[in-house]
């Protein structure tokens, strides 16, 4: 069985600009996604995700900072210095030998729900750009 495929050279050359397209709309979608799912207490891990690095081929969505990793994956948060930590819940002190945070998993359900995605996104850009 032999299968001739004939895409012209112009068209061929659309298709990094259609990859890179798709990269970076669902680069976008991801980022909107992970803020919508992100806890928020002060808002600062919800505003600190964004699209770190964009490449033709890939994308890198995240957040910089430090506590994002335990509220994604879960985990105890402990005393840097002393056996105890203390902060302020509702007006009152309390002291604490930590904190357990459970895992969130703003990212990772948002990248899930983003791939389901790709497909439709990779369309529209290829009818965008005339190739379909």
């Amino acid at each position: 069985m032999r299968v001739d495929i004939d895409v012209s050279f112009q068209k061929q050359m659309n298709l990094k600009e259609i990859v890179s397209d798709t990269v970076r709309e669902a680069a976008e979608e991801l980022k909107d996604e992970a803020k919508q799912n992100a806890p928020t207490r002060s808002g600062e891990l919800k505003s600190s995700i964004q699209i770190t690095r964009l490449s033709g081929r890939s994308a890198k969505v995240g957040s910089k900072l430090v506590y994002a990793p335990v509220h994604e994956f879960g985990g105890t948060i402990r005393p840097k210095k002393g056996k105890v930590m203390r902060y302020q819940i509702n007006g009152r002190w309390v002291t604490l030998r930590g904190v357990t945070i459970k895992e969130s998993r703003y990212l990772r359900n948002a990248a899930k729900e983003v791939n389901r995605r790709v497909p439709r996104i990779a369309e529209r850009v290829m009818k965008e750009k005339g190739f379909i």
